[in-house]
Parts: C-alpha cells; structure tokens; sequence
C-alpha cells in the first residue's frame, strides 16, 4: 500500500470518529438541558404551592432564566408530565421548539410537529406554520400517497413504512429519517453564559439544582473532548510510529485543513501518548471528567497514574490553570503535600467522595471518580469558555 494510500484512510478514519461523535453530543446535550428545564419547572411548582419565595436567578445566571423562562419551565411540568415525553421530544428538537409547542393539547400532535421539524430542520417559525395549517389533523386522516406528500417525504425514503407504523415503533424508529436535530446549544449566548457563571451563595433546591447540573455539564464536555482525543489516539497508537513523524505530519496537515486547529501534529501526538500511557479505560475516564485536556498534556509527563491523578485532584479542587499545574508538578507537591492537607487529598488512586470548601463563603460538594464509579461533578476551568471545546462543536 503506498503512504499517499495509507494517508488517505487515516484522515478518513480520524474525520468519521469527529463526524461521529459531535451530532451525538449535541443530541445527548438537548435531553439533558430539557429534561433539566422540565425539573426545574417542576420544583418551582413545587415551591410556588409550598407558598416559598424563589430567590431572584436572573442576576446570576444570565437571560436563561429571566421570568418568562421560568414560566414557560413551570408549563412545560404541567403540560408533559411523563419524563419520557420530555426526552423523546429533547432527542428530536430543542428549547425553542418545545416551547410554541406546548400550546397543544394533543401529546401525538407535538410529537408530529417535533418529529416533522427534525425531519426537515424546519426553523421555530417554519413548525409554527405548519401547525397553524392544522398538519396533524390532516395526516391522521391521509393515507398512501397523499399522506407522504403532506410529510414531504419522497417514495424512496418513505417506503420503509408509513407514518401510522413508525408512530407505533415509537421516536428511535422515527429518527432513521431525521436530518438531525434542530438547533445546536452551544451556539446559543445565553446557555454558554449561564455555564460559565460562579452561581449563588444562597441556596435553594431550585438553586442547588442548577448549580450541580453545570457542574456535570463541564465534567461531562470535558469528557467528551478528552474522550475524543482519547479514543483517536487508541484507534491509531500502533500505527503512527515514532521513528517517522512524516505520516503523523501528513495526517494533521489535512486533519486541520477539514476540522480546525485542534488537530495539529502536537495534538495528535499527545492523544497517542495519552492511549499509549492510559491503557485502562476506567484510569482514562477518572482523568477525563476531571480536568480539561489543556490539563492531560502536562499530566503525560508524570510517570504514574497516581501521580497523574492526584494532580487532576489537585487542579480540580484548587481550580487552577494548566500553567498553574505545570508549576505544581515541577514543585514536585506529590511528593511534599502532607496526607492530612487543607484540600482533603489523598495520594491513593481510589478516590472516594469529599466535601471541599473553596475560597469565599460558598462550598462546593466534590464527587471524584473512583473506582466505584462515582462521577466528579465540579465546576473548574469552564470549559464553555474554551475555543477548542467550542470549534469542535
């Protein structure tokens, strides 16, 4: 095989593992922000019948939750009260969507709208027609060719079955015929705002609600780009060799003309050096939701992996930059942090849950990763902040 050859198929390899994981991270994104909305709303409910003042959260968190939000959060939990609904529309369309339709008093029809608005990645003004038209009521009726006609879908892509069937097989059968998702969150200025905020001091359920799902936003977007360069670098570790960089150089020189900067030869040669050195998933998975991969690199010089975890710990529990970390490794703490430290930091690789106080009068819950599996869901480093996060996306 000659290496124009071999190139070819390790660009197209690398460019499948990007194209694959994006859309499925922002599918995955708009269930867990609606299915955060509709519990929001739904605790505000609560409040509000418990005859409880709700602590003013626009000031903190940006335009997301001005009033008209909260309301429209506080309707969707009395509309859609089966959590299942709420996912099946999230995994079809997003916040904007779900809000004209929650005029509707028929489940199957903001289903139809929802899906139909997938299908076509209609925009919110596009759907809102078609369900002034009375769509819904029409297709009910229709069959046959009238009825693919009505969907616009054409002979071929709707031979597979009709819409009566695919209603039946429920909304993962439906979505062999979406284009995709509408919508994309992390091109939205205020969600990337409200990820990005410090939170409150005072502490509410409806507070504390929304301060611990960004914090598993950030642990779970770090996942997703460590995982990302993770998962390339152990496709590809046996096959880029040391001794010749011309085809690892050959493979980022094309890699950044399709997908960006992130994927420079450096960047690949850290994902390799990472597989390489992290071979135990689990090990790879308790660094990932720490800390940001800006965080990895420097930890690729470590020789240990409690040495690379207990410098995850220390970054996440102290917030510090990766310059930062690099300054601690090189003060070698590993070695001269006493085991009874303000941090609460052990140097044993099993982590277990701890309690960590931060600068200031509020205090932050730490969930380490352990080898139980429980997940850290703190709030450091944002990296909704992060231009690479966020060409990638």
């Amino acid at each position: 095989m000659q290496q124009e050859e071999i190139i070819g198929r390790l660009v197209e390899g690398v460019s499948g593992f990007i194209q694959r994981e994006r859309p499925q991270l922002i599918r995955q994104e708009n269930v867990n922000v609606l299915l955060f909305y509709w519990q929001i709303g739904t605790n505000l409910l609560q409040l509000q019948m418990d005859g409880k003042p709700l602590i003013p959260l626009h000031d903190t968190y940006g335009p997301l939750f001005q009033q008209e939000q909260l309301e429209n959060m506080m309707r969707l939990a009395t509309i859609v009260s089966d959590r299942r609904e709420v996912s099946q529309l999230a995994a079809m369309v997003g916040w904007s969507h779900i809000v004209p339709l929650l005029s509707l008093e028929d489940r199957e029809a903001r289903f139809f709208y929802a899906w139909l608005a997938a299908l076509h990645n209609h925009t919110v003004t596009e759907m809102e027609a078609k369900m002034a038209t009375g769509l819904f009521e029409k297709v009910t009726l229709a069959k046959g060719a009238e009825l693919k006609k009505l969907v616009g879908l054409s002979a071929e892509k709707f031979s597979v079955t009709t819409y009566q069937q695919l209603k039946s097989t429920g909304p993962l059968r439906m979505r062999i015929f979406m284009s995709g998702i509408t919508g994309n969150l992390f091109r939205n200025g205020a969600y990337l705002h409200f990820l990005s905020t410090t939170g409150s001091v005072d502490k509410d359920i409806v507070v504390w609600q929304i301060d611990n799902f960004r914090s598993q936003q950030h642990s779970a977007m770090n996942a997703f780009v460590n995982g990302l360069f993770w998962r390339i670098g152990k496709e590809y570790r046996e096959i880029f060799s040391d001794d010749d960089p011309s085809i690892l150089q050959a493979v980022a020189d094309e890699l950044v003309a399709r997908h960006g900067s992130n994927f420079t030869a450096e960047h690949l040669g850290h994902s390799i050096s990472f597989a390489r050195q992290l071979t135990d998933t689990n090990q790879a998975s308790q660094l990932m939701h720490l800390v940001s991969w800006w965080h990895i690199i420097p930890l690729l010089s470590l020789d240990s992996f409690a040495e690379q975890l207990f410098y995850a710990r220390l970054a996440a529990v102290k917030g510090l930059t990766a310059a930062q970390l690099r300054e601690s490794i090189a003060a070698n703490e590993f070695e001269y942090l006493p085991e009874d430290n303000e941090y609460g930091l052990s140097k044993a690789a099993d982590l277990t849950p701890a309690s960590v106080s931060r600068k200031g009068n509020s205090t932050m819950e730490i969930v380490y990763v352990g080898q139980d599996g429980i997940r850290y869901n703190a709030s450091v480093n944002p990296i909704f902040k992060d231009p690479l996060f966020l060409s990638l996306i």
